[in-house]
């Protein structure tokens, strides 16, 4: 069967995504405020999309965040181009379940991917559920925070799929931290939670990585995260959380 752009697309962009944010935070450290500091005490450099840039606090006379560090930034698929999308949905009802589970508008990837550490938590404080994950992410690949991966699967576990995806690649691409069973394992979970696509492109991902034997026991391993996605939800949502929620996949009539 052939694979589609649309369906490379989103296992494609997250390897990217991984590379280039390890490339940016390593190459431009100066863009980082740490994470531990006071975001009304830093000096902060102006973010992409940043049009109000930063406000002067009266009292230490240092530079502060607004209140909404990325004002403009396009946060929902709602009315854009189906075409004007990394992630290649093919219809609406697929633009929807991409911003239902997290999945960054292509302004929030070319803005987050530079922005500082203070200015994702600050919009994560706001509710943003994609700069948060930008935020574990950075965290994880910088080894700064040792509970990131938890982070971010309590965030898969809070229906933000995308934080599995960005594990997948950055395990699947990372030279220091390279683990192709695990990067396997989230992909596969990625699909038990309803994005049947990823079945289509893991191997794109893994470039045959795993021999029979890792194969098994990646799955294996992907049952265990998926029970401990699933525990997590009902014990963060409820035990009536939905588990699944499908991708809508558009079938080609033609045939291959």
């Amino acid at each position: 069967m052939e694979v589609s752009k649309p369906a490379v697309a989103c296992v494609v962009i997250a390897i990217l995504l991984a590379a280039g944010l390890l490339l940016t935070a390593t190459s431009n450290q100066h863009l980082f405020v740490s994470s531990a500091a006071d975001p009304d005490e830093v000096d902060v450099t102006p973010q992409f999309g940043n049009t109000q840039g930063p406000q002067i606090n009266q009292q230490s006379g240092r530079s502060k965040l607004p209140s909404d560090p990325f004002p403009g930034i396009r946060k929902s698929r709602k009315g854009t181009s189906l075409d004007d999308d990394f992630f290649g949905p093919q219809s609406r009802a697929e633009q929807a379940w991409l911003d239902r589970n997290g999945y960054p508008t292509k302004e929030q990837v070319e803005t987050y991917t530079t922005a500082s550490d203070a200015a994702l938590e600050q919009a994560a404080r706001m509710g943003d559920k994609v700069a948060e994950v930008f935020l574990n992410q950075r965290n994880l690949m910088l080894r700064k925070d040792p509970k990131a991966e938890s982070k971010l699967l309590d965030q898969a576990a809070r229906g933000t799929t995308y934080a599995l995806l960005g594990m997948a690649g950055y395990y699947a691409g990372s030279k220091s931290e390279a683990n192709p069973q695990k990067a396997y394992a989230y992909t596969r979970v990625i699909e038990m939670l309803g994005d049947q696509k990823m079945g289509l492109t893991r191997d794109f991902i893994l470039h045959g990585q795993l021999d029979p034997l890792s194969r098994y026991q990646a799955e294996a391993y992907s049952l265990e995260i998926y029970n401990q996605v699933i525990q997590k939800r009902r014990t963060l949502l409820g035990p009536h959380a939905p588990i699944v929620d499908p991708r809508p996949v558009t079938i080609n009539k033609d045939g291959p």
